[in-house]
C-alpha cells in the first residue's frame, strides 16, 4: 500500500511539475536568418519568453506554447558561435548556436594572379641570348685571337 500511495505522489507531482521545452536549431531562412524552434515538452502551457544571446537580452516574445507543441522565430546571423538561453516564467534552458559565414566568388577574381610560365621562360631566353650576343660584342677581340 505505502508503495502505491509512494507511486501515486510521484505521478501527481509529474504531471503538476512538468514545465519542459526543447530548443532546436532548424535551419536558416533565405536571409541566412539561424531560425530557430522552441517545442513544449511538458504537461503545461508555457509563455512569455525571454531571448538570451551571449547572456545579454536579446529579445522578449510574448507567446503562449500549449503541451506539445511549437514555435519558431529568427535570430540574425553573424557566422560565429554564440550562448543562447531562453527563459519562459518558470524554467530557463541553454544551447549553442553556430551561425556560418559564407564567403561569396566573383568570377575573375582571381585571374589576374595566374602566372603565365610561357611568357616568363620566353623572356629569360631572350634575355640569356642577349646577353651572350653582347658578351660576343664586347669581347671581341677575344675571340678573334682564339682559334681551334
Amino acid at each position: 500500500m505505502k508503495l502505491i500511495n509512494l507511486l501515486l505522489i510521484l505521478f501527481i507531482f509529474k504531471i503538476v511539475s512538468a514545465n519542459d521545452f526543447l530548443i532546436y536549431n532548424v535551419g536558416y531562412n533565405k536571409n541566412n536568418d539561424i531560425i530557430i524552434s522552441i517545442t513544449n515538452t511538458g504537461n503545461s502551457t508555457l509563455k512569455d519568453f525571454d531571448v538570451y544571446i551571449d547572456d545579454v537580452l536579446e529579445k522578449k516574445i510574448n507567446a503562449q506554447l500549449e503541451p506539445e507543441s511549437a514555435f519558431q522565430f529568427y535570430i540574425k546571423n553573424d557566422g560565429v558561435k554564440h550562448k543562447l538561453k531562453i527563459c519562459s516564467e518558470t524554467i530557463c534552458k541553454e544551447t549553442e548556436i553556430i551561425g556560418f559565414y559564407e564567403k561569396t566568388y566573383v568570377k575573375g577574381q582571381n585571374e589576374n594572379k595566374k602566372i603565365d610560365y610561357m611568357k616568363i621562360a620566353l623572356v629569360l631566353i631572350i634575355l640569356i641570348i642577349l646577353g651572350i650576343i653582347i658578351l660576343l660584342l664586347v669581347n671581341k677581340k677575344t675571340f678573334k685571337n682564339f682559334s681551334i
